[in-house]
């Protein structure tokens, strides 16, 4: 094969030259009677190896000489030459042949082009090769098989192979699309609009509503002009079926139009533009035609606007918006739109869309509503099911009508009775227990039902479950679409979600972290953390935000399903905008958002541990190069870490050090593990560092204080950290110290008492740690002018401290303590608590797991370089 088209080739080229000599064309030594005589013998051979090559030869060297040969002699070929190679076939049947072949042969080509995509001149060629064969195919088209010897096949073979020709031209990118390329589209819009008019009405029955969804193809393209010649061709279809049949309907043309616009802007086609053009070409013509207006056609533009409208925003709501429930809300529009008009199989299938929206996100009661919908829709005979259920994949593995049903109410009961809705439940059971008494006689079936039911109803009278709470919500403003804005809406919480959750979730606002520009010194440790605050705050156009998601089924859950840490997933988005901030405006329009980034709980415990060491790190250095500083902060975030009792600290991450994870961890995790292990070592490092700025400065006695309980509580932690971690360095010049090198016979007696106690948990330093608390909670102002707080009952301070995210949260002047203040610990800790609560974006704080993993021995540590102060 592959020889013979080198041989066709070479001869083509020998007799008619297409490629210049020495900057000159050579003259072309074949003769006409010869170019005909090659036609005449070797086209149609050619075509007939094409189809086959296509179809059973999947080299493109060899299908692309085939194409060459095929395409040099359709470009040498005129249309007298064409026309009279049809005459030479002897019967009307191997005339219709040869042009389908033709066509065939073109449908193949655009199909599978054997060229690269990047050969963009080769492919304009070939376009405008094909397009003039369709028109060679046309006019033959016309001559032989019209009128009289009209042939539905050919025609519709035409018709299709056109649409298939614009549909490859609309999918070069726009940017890329030569003036050629649009005219073509236009040509071959225009020549398969101009066979559909040459047709009879009775002959245009044979093509409806079978082509309705391939000349949509062509009028949903962004092409005004296309979309002006194709979208009289619909109106001409609803006229040949209205005068077709005697009840005067379009119902064919109608019910083919909606399904086919609903898959395919589903699939990203079609604009806003094509919806005007519709209703304006629709309007202008049937409005003239005063009885097809009233009987159906101002009714029919008014659905088609609707549609349209809804399915743009399904689609617009799907690709841009994380709200979850926007998207229900706009399918459920489209799912009462076809229920409205009676469209059942679109209806059925938004009915189980947003039934796995549902099940997706845990609406069991939801979901089991949604499955209801169906049920009506199905009786209890044995007929089969439409077939419409069964193509696409509805029909659960059932046959019938009545296994359907069961199937479903069966699935529902099981949802309303995992949503503590059992009452519906057992509506739905007995509902089925007649079913088994009385038409399926099934009484082995109908005693586990019993059962069952006899189950829920102890579980209304024993069982205590979860309520919901209800809100009043109205959106208003142009920042809402439009079918948010001016609504109102009573919304359903989740299960014991409070006012104050809810708001958070419906009304969420992003936090955006701006990307600075590259520091050059990011990584100098030396440098005041002041200076680097530029590249990260000013001139900035790069964004992220990061919102939660709890995710139960995965791998991480399974070691431990309980652990919060291990369900939290963060969905990472980039943005940029156009001009960098500040500009002229205090705003600047966003030019782009990127997909999500998915972060895994592994990895975001990774970022968040680099997050608070850098975050440490940097707080030291500030008040290390900035005196003026208060200490309270630093001294808040120390204790915020050594005393992490609320959110747990560095147990929460002692999970990913145990033999269940190791057996779950890709080597990338291993490592990220590994990375983990050398952060929480370096974490101890760098509260050394901090402590021992925060003692070169202390000058007040409620400063001094503070900082031996910071002292105490630091070396209990350390002693924690290298029992589980390993052996931690120091990172202080030689000969330094983290206690105050001058301290009263209080203080040394004090320390000396504390020093007997290895575990640091005496009551003599929880009473040190709370008055430490009070300091850090009491005005700033003036340094040394504190007194000695007194109290009637020293409490426990382990639910003081914060996460190791968090800093102690400062408290306003007006909860400071007088002198002869006596206060509660846990008022403080409850301030402290919803302070903290609030910064945590919607995550609510749990009760910490009490599992120790000090016997576990954690992988050896990677090398660092020795870090100076």
């Amino acid at each position: 094969m592959l020889l013979i088209s080198v041989i066709i080739g070479v001869l083509i080229e020998a007799l008619f030259p297409l490629e210049p000599v020495d900057d000159e064309f050579r003259e072309e030594s074949g003769s006409d009677e010869e170019l005909n005589a090659i036609i005449t013998e070797l086209y149609r051979p050619l075509v007939q190896a094409m189809v086959i090559v296509t179809q059973h030869e999947n080299s493109d060297e060899v299908r692309g000489r085939f194409f060459s040969v095929i395409l040099a002699l359709l470009d040498k070929m005129s249309a007298a030459m064409f026309s009279a190679s049809v005459d030479e076939k002897r019967t009307e049947l191997d005339r219709r042949d040869f042009l389908a072949e033709m066509l065939q042969m073109c449908r193949q080509m655009l199909a599978r082009p054997p060229f690269s995509s990047t050969w963009r001149q080769m492919i304009i060629t070939q376009n405008k090769t094909i397009h003039k064969a369709l028109r060679f195919v046309m006019s033959a088209i016309q001559n032989y098989f019209s009128k009289e010897n009209f042939s539905p096949d050919i025609w519709k073979e035409f018709m299709q192979t056109c649409i298939t020709f614009v549909e490859q031209l609309r999918d070069v990118d726009e940017f890329m699309a030569t003036d050629t390329e649009r005219k073509l589209i236009k040509a071959a819009t225009h020549d398969f609009r101009s066979m559909w008019f040459r047709l009879s009405p009775i002959e245009k029955l044979n093509y409806i509503p079978e082509l309705v969804g391939p000349f949509l193809k062509v009028a949903l393209l962004e092409d005004n002009e296309s979309q002006l010649a194709t979208i009289p061709v619909f109106f001409d279809m609803l006229q040949t079926e209205v005068s077709s049949n005697s009840e005067r309907t379009f119902d064919q043309f109608a019910t083919e139009l909606i399904t086919k616009l609903d898959l395919y802007i589903e699939q990203g086609q079609g604009t806003p533009t094509f919806q005007a053009n519709f209703v304006k070409v629709f309007k202008s013509l049937c409005l003239p035609a005063k009885e097809l207006w009233e009987e159906g056609g101002e009714e029919l533009i008014d659905r088609v606007d609707r549609l349209l409208s809804h399915l743009f925003e399904y689609r617009q709501i799907r690709e841009q918006n994380d709200s979850i429930e926007n998207v229900m809300s706009r399918t459920i529009q489209l799912l009462r739109y076809y229920e409205e008009f009676g469209h059942h199989e679109l209806y059925v299938s938004y009915v189980y869309k947003l039934y796995d929206l549902h099940i997706l996100h845990s609406n069991e009661l939801e979901a089991a509503k949604t499955l209801l919908r169906h049920t009506t829709m199905l009786t209890w005979s044995d007929d089969k099911l439409p077939d419409y259920l069964i193509r696409r994949g509805l029909n659960r593995h059932c046959a019938t009508e009545r296994q359907l049903k069961e199937n479903l109410l069966l699935e529902a009961a099981n949802l309303f009775d995992k949503g503590d809705l059992w009452e519906d439940a057992i509506r739905i059971l007995k509902q089925l227990s007649v079913v088994y008494e009385e038409i399926i006689i099934d009484y082995v079936k109908l005693s586990n039902l019993t059962e069952r039911i006899s189950s829920l109803y102890r579980k209304i009278d024993k069982e205590e479950r979860a309520h919901y709470y209800y809100y009043f919500v109205a959106f208003y403003g142009k920042g809402f679409p439009s079918y948010l804005d001016g609504h109102r809406f009573v919304f359903r919480s989740n299960r014991l979600e409070r006012h104050v959750d809810f708001v958070q979730r419906i009304g969420e606002i992003f936090n955006l972290d701006p990307m600075g520009e590259p520091c050059p010194f990011e990584d100098s440790y030396d440098a005041n953390p002041a200076i680097k605050g530029y590249y990260r705050h000013y001139n900035i156009r790069h964004f992220e935000y990061s919102r939660i998601e709890e995710r139960r089924d995965t791998k991480w859950t399974r070691i431990d399903e309980s652990n919060e840490v291990l369900r939290m997933w963060i969905v990472r988005r980039k943005l940029n905008t156009f001009e960098s901030l500040p500009c002229e405006l205090r705003c600047s329009e966003i030019s782009n958002i990127s997909e999500p980034i998915l972060i895994s709980p592994l990895q975001h415990s990774v970022e968040q541990m680099q997050r608070k060491n850098k975050e440490l790190r940097e707080m030291g250095k500030s008040i290390e190069h900035n005196t003026s500083i208060s200490l309270k902060k630093l001294s808040g975030a120390i204790m915020g870490v050594v005393r992490a009792a609320v959110m747990g600290g560095i147990k929460n991450y002692e999970v990913y050090f145990t033999d269940e994870c190791a057996n779950i961890c890709e080597a990338h995790e291993k490592a990220l593990v590994m990375e983990l292990s050398a952060l929480i070592v370096e974490q101890v490092e760098i509260l050394e560092y901090c402590i021992y700025i925060h003692s070169k400065h202390c000058v007040d006695e409620s400063d001094k204080l503070i900082h031996g309980s910071l002292v105490d509580a630091y070396e209990e932690h350390k002693r924690y950290i290298e029992e589980g971690y390993g052996k931690t360095t120091s990172i202080l010049p030689p000969g330094t110290s983290i206690r105050l090198s001058v301290h009263s016979n209080e203080d040394k007696e004090r320390r000396h008492t504390e020093g007997e106690s290895a575990t640091g948990s005496s009551s003599t330093l929880k009473a040190r740690a709370f008055n430490a608390m009070q300091m850090l909670t009491a005005p700033s102002s003036k340094r040394g002018s504190t007194t000695p707080l007194t109290v009637e009952k020293i409490p426990s301070v382990s639910r003081l401290s914060t996460d190791h995210n968090l800093s102690v949260p400062p408290i306003s002047p007006s909860a400071s303590l007088g002198r002869d203040s006596a206060i509660s610990l846990s008022s403080i800790a409850m301030k402290i608590r919803k302070q903290a609560n609030s910064s945590l974006d919607g995550i609510r704080i749990r009760k910490p797991s009490t599992s120790s993993l000090s016997s576990y021995v954690p992988p050896p540590l990677p090398p660092r370089p020795p870090t100076d102060v």
